[in-house]
């Protein structure tokens, strides 16, 4: 049976990345309710991340929902990934009460450089209950954080992604898809992604919902139909270490 390993709490985002086509996507935006989260809780298990297209913090029910899914599901190894503007310290203390295992802080700007350091005083000061790490997805990214103060050993930068074909036009960079959709970690580990109204989606690149493979009500007889369209345009090497996965 599959396995959700992304609840997306929002698909909305307040800031607009050159790497993301989140801003100018065709889809409908909204948050996820209570309902839908605890359906999609019955399919979780070990490593969970609270967002997919959007940000987190922008759901008006965020530690609360962490503390449902903690709670409900004790096992998971519950987390998200942000860019961090919208955090404060009384959210993060609010967080890591709720049962947050790991934060994850993207690099995308100073301010979400300024914001990963004081995420990590924040954790120092409460004896570091979560894994909390950064990275970055280009090197104009990297020489922002560097310019912030931060060195290399702080934060990953060694991720190399083309975002399914969004950063290179989406043209065809690989002929085999079926080869692709072989090393794809979604079909090798039947893992998938639920949106914010509970459709199920099998490709964590596929921004705009091509890949709907149907809904949380009836995820119990789904199963992966890849390969699929956006195979083909995918690269992603990931060569991280201690990342909670």
């Amino acid at each position: 049976m599959l396995r959700i390993i992304a609840m997306e709490l929002t698909n909305k985002c307040n800031i607009k990345c050159v790497q993301c086509p989140q801003d100018h996507l065709p889809i409908e935006f909204g948050f996820m309710t209570e309902e839908v989260l605890r359906k999609c809780l019955r399919f979780c298990d070990g490593y969970t991340e609270l967002n997919w297209r959007g940000e987190p913090t922008l759901h008006p029910e965020l530690v609360r929902f962490a503390g449902i899914a903690k709670e409900t599901r004790p096992n998971l190894r519950l987390g998200f990934h942000t860019h961090g503007l919208m955090l404060d310290k009384a959210m993060f203390q609010d967080l890591v009460r709720a049962g947050l295992d790991w934060l994850h802080v993207s690099l995308h700007t100073v301010r979400s450089c300024e914001q990963y350091k004081c995420v990590r005083e924040w954790n120092e000061e409460l004896g570091s209950p979560l894994f909390v790490y950064a990275d970055t997805d280009s090197t104009q990214e990297k020489l922002v954080a560097l310019s912030t103060g931060l060195n290399l050993k702080e934060f990953h930068h060694d991720q190399y992604a083309n975002w399914a074909g969004y950063l290179t036009g989406n043209r065809i960079v690989q002929q085999d898809a079926a080869s692709i959709w072989a090393q794809c970690p979604f079909p090798q580990q039947s893992v998938v992604i639920a949106a914010w109204d509970g459709s199920i989606n099998g490709c964590c690149w596929d921004f705009q919902g091509k890949h709907k493979i149907g809904h949380v009500d009836e995820l119990e007889t789904l199963q992966h139909s890849g390969p699929y369209e956006l195979c083909p345009k995918c690269i992603w090497v990931r060569n991280y270490e201690s990342l909670p996965v």
